[in-house]
């Protein structure tokens, strides 16, 4: 199964969120400024016509879910 490019972002910020958690001592307190990127980047993914709503709901729930196992929220 090949890896779309929302998917490559989610994964990606999901990346950056990890190493800003190691970096603060195994701790992040927010996850919002990850997903809010990669909101935009769905939304102008969206706008382009690459990828539907769908697929925007289901990368940014696991985004969100991922983070939560980060923030222990």
């Amino acid at each position: 199964m090949t890896e779309t490019p929302l998917q490559r972002n989610a994964r990606e910020a999901f990346g950056h969120a990890l190493a800003a958690y190691r970096a603060n001592g195994n701790r992040l307190t927010n996850g919002k400024p990850f997903i809010e990127a990669h909101k935009s980047f769905a939304i102008t993914a969206f706008e382009e016509g690459a990828v539907t709503v769908g697929e925007i709901h289901r990368s940014v729930r696991w985004l969100s879910d991922a983070l939560n196992l980060l923030t222990g929220k």
